[in-house]
């Protein structure tokens, strides 16, 4: 609502974001040409950027299962009311596989308003039995990293007003189209997020309503590729931008360019990914093919499944690139046999690089013992490591069981184990 009111009367759109919009545009101009050129690719690349979309969106707020989500969503947990932690996490992924597939299939059909907005959040919540799920927050919830509050949400009496006029803004201004869409879906996700009107969800919300958002103007690039994924691997733009973008929100003083080039360039990643995965498919050594599939396949995977996306590459040489990319610490064996299933590591496409980094994180958490920190302690001991670094080396030695994490997103307390 304050981004539409602040800048649209006089928007003057910065010099940079312009070509990012007509690259975006061009991309989008080819569509037609994807789907008569490669429909079998299509097919793949769904069925690939739903699972990443989920996992990497849940994993953004530190929602992580051990069972990968093929599974769970073949064999679903049968706890009516979850209290361990593991298991509320499978309802929680099952419940945005839900939403996330409801809107691949009926975005056409759905009206963005209020209403729908609630509904989409019921049942992203109601597999895990959460009762407040379809309905505005209650109490505040200031968006905290730590113990420190690093933005003051709007006040729970006055989020049903806003949201309202917020979606008759995005109806009003979507209808007068004098503005470019992508435009408008960055600043609603913007306001959107500095409302902050769910006690649970909002940046999984967010992310959902981006996806319906861009589909419905005739985006469809994150039906092929997962939006939340890039995210995910660009986390610390992400954090950074909308936190940017969100001070002086309340006064309408804000800059929402911050935010508005960062989903811009997001966006254009994906188109750019998409082209490419259509027009190198066919195309490279068997190494290279390998390692494309392993871009669009799941998280972890079956030996089976990586085959079948590379499609010209014998069973030996896929095996032989995984070992080798094995060696590398770039991809773990999970189980062998016929049925062999495989996981991407974390540190996926650094190949052997950054040890000297990695070893003074790690030093970093053994000099903390048992004490908990966040992830902002370790980037403030490590200035000279990245974020999204120092997010990698810590979900590997989760995955290792070495660490484990309390809570969600940027407020998130980790720990080691009584194993380490």
């Amino acid at each position: 609502m304050h981004s539409f009111d602040a800048y649209l009367l006089a928007l003057h759109v910065p010099m940079d974001v312009l070509p990012i919009l007509e690259k975006i545009g061009t991309y989008r101009g080819r569509q037609d040409l994807y789907r008569e050129r490669a429909p079998e690719i299509l097919q793949e690349l769904r069925e690939s950027a739903i699972i990443r979309s989920v996992e990497s969106s849940n994993s953004l707020e530190n929602i992580t299962a051990t069972r990968n989500l093929e599974d769970i969503l073949a064999h679903p947990p049968q706890q009516k009311k979850p209290t361990d932690t593991s298991l509320r996490n499978e309802y929680e992924l099952i419940g945005y596989h839900n939403v996330l597939s409801r809107i691949n299939a009926r975005y056409k059909h759905m009206t963005f308003t209020d209403s729908l907005v609630l509904q989409l959040h019921r049942d992203l919540l109601k597999p895990a039995g959460l009762g407040y799920g379809g309905a505005w927050k209650n109490a505040p919830n200031p968006i905290k990293e730590g113990d420190k509050v690093r933005f003051e949400t709007l006040p729970p009496h006055l989020t049903p007003d806003y949201m309202r006029d917020l979606h008759q803004r995005l109806k009003d201004e979507m209808a007068y189209k004098r503005y470019s869409s992508l435009l408008l879906i960055a600043l609603y996700i913007l306001d959107f997020l500095c409302i902050h009107p769910f006690l649970d969800g909002n940046g999984r919300m967010a992310r959902l309503l981006a996806h319906l958002l861009l589909l419905q103007q005739g985006h469809e690039v994150p039906r092929y590729i997962s939006i939340e994924r890039i995210i995910e691997e660009r986390k610390e733009g992400y954090y950074d931008s909308l936190y940017k973008s969100s001070q002086g929100w309340h006064e309408k003083k804000h800059d929402p360019w911050y935010w508005v080039h960062y989903f811009l360039q997001t966006i254009l990643q994906a188109c750019e990914a998409w082209d490419s995965d259509i027009k190198e498919t066919e195309g490279g050594s068997e190494k290279e093919r390998v390692l494309r599939a392993l871009r669009r396949v799941e998280r972890e995977f079956s030996l089976r499944r990586l085959e079948k996306m590379c499609s010209g590459v014998t069973r030996e040489s896929v095996r032989r690139i995984l070992h080798d990319l094995q060696e590398q610490g770039q991809v773990v064996c999970m189980s062998k046999g016929r049925y062999a299933r495989w996981r991407i590591t974390s540190s996926f496409g650094q190949g052997q690089a950054h040890g000297d980094k990695s070893k003074s994180v790690l030093a970093e958490i053994e000099r903390r013992g048992d004490n908990p920190f966040t992830i902002r302690d370790i980037v403030e001991a490590c200035p000279h490591v990245s974020r999204d670094w120092i997010h990698a080396i810590l979900n590997t030695q989760r995955e290792q069981g070495r660490l484990s994490c309390s809570g969600r997103g940027r407020g998130a307390y980790w720990h080691r184990t009584e194993e380490s």
